[in-house]
C-alpha cells in the first residue's frame, strides 16, 4: 500500500474531542506499561497517528528536558491541550487521592511555578509526561543497570512462568554492569532451570553432550526456552479457539409464568427457567410446604444460568471453561479485575484482596480465563489494557 493512500486516510480522520487516560503510574515498575499505554492513546486520538507517534515519543529520548516541551508547535497545540486536560484531572480532587501522592505533589509544584512566573504560562501535556518520566527514572543516566548479584539471586518461578522468567533474565543480561562471557551465562541459566519438569528431558540431553558439541552452549539453551514458550502459547491459542467453538449456545426465551397454588417451596430450581411445577412427592426434596397439589412454588433457589456479563463472583461456569470461587482454595482468591486494573472500588471491593500478581489458584477461575482470553496476560493494577471500556470495569 503506497504512502499517498495513508496520507489521504489521515487527512480524512478527525482529532478526538478529548484524550482519556486511566491514571498515573503508581511506581517505577509501572512506568513502562504506562508510557506505552499513553503513547497508544495519544496516537489513536490524533488526526495523523504516525506523526503523533513521532511527536509524543520525543519525551522518551535520552537527554529530553522539561523546558524543551514548554513550546508547542501550532499543529500540536490542540492535541497537547487535551493531553494536559486528561492528565491534570489525576492531580486534584478525589482522583488525586488514588495516585502516588509524592508524584502528584512533585508535578503540581512545577505547574504552579509556571503559573506564578513573571510571564505566566500553562504547563503543557508533554511536560507532564516528561515529569512523570523524570520522577520515576532510576539514575541520571536514565538507563537501568543490574549488579551480577541480582542476576544470581533471580529464581526460576516454575514452568507456568517460564516466559516471564526468560524475559526478565534476558533484560538483566542486557543491562548487567558486569560483562559475562557466553560460558558464564550458560552456567548461570542452566543452574536455575534444574527445578523445571518441562525442561528435564532437554537438560538430560544437554548433560550427556560432550563439551565440544555444538548444542552445549548458552545459545542452544536460550533458544530452547524461547521455542518452548512459543509452543505453549500456540497451544493455549488453539485450546481457546476449540473452547470457543464447542461452548454451548445460550438459549434465549421468555421465562415461564408460575401457576397459581397455595404451596411454597425452596430448592435448587431457578425461578427464571420456567420449569414445570413439582408434584407433591417431589416437594420433600425442596423442603416445600403445601397440600401436595401440582403447583409451581415460589422457588428461592439460585439460578444455574451463567451471568453473561461476567463477574469474578459468579456462581456458575456454564458456557465458560474454568472453576467457580467455591471450587478454589479461599487462600488463593483475589479480585480478578484488579489484576487488569479494571476494579472501580479498590477501597470497598467485595471480590477479594487486591494483589499485584495472580495466585496459582485464581488462574483457574473461569472469569480470569475470560479476561486473559480477551486482553492477554494481566496488565497490572492501575493499568487497564488498551481497548478496555467502562463496561469491563466494576
Amino acid at each position: 500500500m503506497d504512502d499517498s493512500a495513508d496520507e489521504r486516510r489521515a487527512s480524512r480522520k478527525q482529532e478526538a474531542d478529548e484524550v482519556k487516560f486511566s491514571g498515573l503510574p503508581k511506581s517505577a515498575a509501572d512506568y513502562r506499561s504506562w508510557i506505552d499505554n499513553v503513547t497508544d492513546i495519544v496516537t489513536a486520538a490524533a488526526k495523523d497517528p504516525n506523526a503523533a507517534f513521532a511527536w509524543v515519543s520525543r519525551v522518551e529520548r535520552d537527554g529530553a528536558t522539561f523546558e524543551e516541551f514548554g513550546s508547542v508547535s501550532p499543529e500540536w497545540v490542540s492535541l497537547d491541550a487535551k493531553i494536559r486536560s486528561g492528565l491534570t484531572k489525576f492531580l486534584t480532587g478525589k482522583e488525586a487521592e488514588k495516585e502516588n501522592k509524592e508524584l502528584v505533589s512533585y508535578t503540581l509544584k512545577r505547574r504552579d511555578e509556571l503559573r506564578k512566573a513573571e510571564v505566566p504560562r500553562q504547563i503543557t501535556g508533554l511536560q507532564i509526561i516528561c515529569m512523570v518520566r523524570t520522577f520515576y527514572r532510576v539514575h541520571d543516566t536514565e538507563k537501568v543497570s543490574f549488579e551480577l548479584s541480582a542476576l544470581m539471586e533471580l529464581e526460576y518461578p516454575g514452568d507456568e512462568q517460564m516466559g516471564p522468567f526468560k524475559d526478565k533474565f534476558d533484560l538483566m543480561l542486557r543491562h548487567l554492569r558486569t560483562k559475562l562471557e557466553d560460558r558464564d551465562k550458560e552456567g548461570i541459566l542452566v543452574s536455575k532451570l534444574r527445578k523445571s519438569d518441562a525442561l528435564r528431558p532437554h537438560l538430560d540431553y544437554y548433560d550427556r553432550l560432550p563439551e565440544s558439541h555444538a548444542d552445549k552452549c548458552f545459545k542452544w539453551v536460550s533458544n530452547l526456552i524461547d521455542t518452548l514458550v512459543e509452543n505453549a502459547r500456540k497451544k493455549r491459542n488453539a485450546d481457546s479457539m476449540v473452547a470457543s467453538a464447542t461452548a454451548p449456545v445460550k438459549k434465549s426465551g421468555a421465562p415461564g409464568k408460575p401457576k397459581k397454588g397455595d404451596g411454597q417451596q425452596t430448592g435448587n430450581q431457578s425461578s427464571a427457567t420456567g420449569a414445570s411445577a413439582t408434584s407433591g412427592k417431589d416437594k420433600d426434596k425442596g423442603k416445600g410446604k403445601g397440600d401436595g397439589k401440582k403447583a409451581k412454588g415460589k422457588g428461592k433457589g439460585k439460578s444455574n444460568s451463567g451471568d453473561v456479563s461476567g463477574s469474578d463472583s459468579d456462581s456458575s461456569t456454564k458456557g465458560n471453561p474454568g472453576k467457580t470461587k467455591a471450587q478454589i482454595d479461599p487462600k488463593q482468591l483475589c479480585c480478578i479485575r484488579h489484576l487488569w486494573g479494571l476494579c472501580k472500588n479498590p477501597e470497598a471491593c467485595k471480590h477479594g484482596p487486591h494483589l499485584d500478581k495472580p495466585t496459582g489458584g485464581i488462574k483457574s477461575h473461569f472469569f480470569y480465563i475470560k479476561l486473559d482470553k480477551k486482553f492477554g496476560a494481566p496488565t497490572g493494577p492501575g493499568n487497564p489494557p488498551p481497548g478496555a471500556t467502562d463496561a469491563d470495569k466494576a
